[in-house]
């Protein structure tokens, strides 16, 4: 009996201890303090870091991360900066900006047509049309200008919604329209892939989804002389001081089969980070200073706005 007690006494002191000093440590007041969060989606336990600016929330990359980024979600939206084709069957003088199609200098992508008075007059003014000029380019509203039909919004929605609005706002003036529409040039949508890779680069998204791992091996895969494959972040800004940060530790084949199934949103920041330097609150600062200047210096869609996928 008298051992029960003093067990019981011991842990009780050893537990006092513990109370006191997570106390004092929490209310030390650090600029940058990790703690430790339940994840109420997957159950697992979530490393968050406040600082100055932003709050971290760091995830593992694992079957739950996987859920919320998996091919199935992804639906590619045009942006400002892509360029589409667009070809209505019988009716060439759509099929540029313009609104005229040359035989002589043909776009190779689209079907073989006769040369109409419209391409006749413009060709007598020394005029000519190349590759490049049949795509339709976004100004700064987000909008191309068709014939006829005039403005049409392209930006924040999938090339099927806007091939519908199409279709249906040329019945007015062409007998069952038939609308082709495709992206000539994916240019608006981007992911950043820095630290300890081989070749540092910017990658574009497009209609095919992007997964980590071949984000990775786009860069020439991790530096191995040099990187911590135990700490690769993906960072994404989820509003102006909220970043979900998904941790890879790349040793692990299992983990390994989750980044390749991991699908990366516009503007993530895939970060490897250095040997040596194995302390969170030492390693995130240096990403988040890189990922500040990325952010905050290309066209982030701001919170709230409508994107159309269908």
């Amino acid at each position: 009996m008298l051992k029960q007690n003093k067990f019981y006494l011991t842990l009780f002191m050893n537990l006092a201890v513990i109370c006191v000093v997570t106390t004092s440590f929490m209310m030390s007041g650090c600029a940058f303090m990790p703690r430790m969060a339940l994840d109420e989606d997957s159950g697992n336990l979530t490393e968050s870091i406040s600082t100055a600016k932003y709050n971290i929330h760091i995830h593992a990359i694992d079957n739950a991360a996987v859920l919320d980024n998996g091919r199935q979600s992804y639906h590619y939206v045009l942006g400002r900066n892509d360029q589409v084709v667009l070809y209505v069957w019988g009716h060439p003088e759509f099929s540029s900006p313009l609104g005229v199609s040359f035989t002589g200098d043909r776009n190779p992508l689209l079907p073989e047509v006769n040369t109409s008075e419209v391409n006749m007059s413009a060709s007598s003014q020394g005029d000519a049309i190349n590759i490049g000029v049949t795509a339709y380019t976004p100004d700064e509203n987000g909008n191309i200008y068709v014939p006829l039909i005039g403005q049409v919004k392209i930006e924040n929605r999938s090339i099927t919604n806007i091939k519908n609005e199409l279709t249906k706002r040329l019945t007015k003036y062409v007998v069952n329209p038939q609308v082709s529409l495709r992206v000539a040039n994916y240019r608006s949508k981007k992911i950043y892939v820095l630290g300890e890779v081989n070749t540092p680069k910017t990658l574009y998204l497009n209609d095919t989804p992007l997964d980590l791992a071949t984000s990775l091996i786009s860069a020439g895969w991790v530096n191995l002389s040099s990187a911590d494959v135990q700490n690769i972040y993906v960072l994404r800004l989820n509003s102006s001081n909220n970043v979900t940060a998904y941790r890879l530790d790349a040793t692990s084949p299992t983990n390994m089969l989750f980044a390749n199934a991991f699908i990366l949103r516009p503007d993530d920041i895939v970060f490897v980070s250095t040997a040596g330097v194995a302390q969170l609150n030492r390693v995130m600062p240096t990403i988040l200073n890189i990922a500040q200047s990325l952010w905050y210096t290309t066209n982030i869609v701001p919170v709230g706005t409508k994107i159309i996928p269908q």
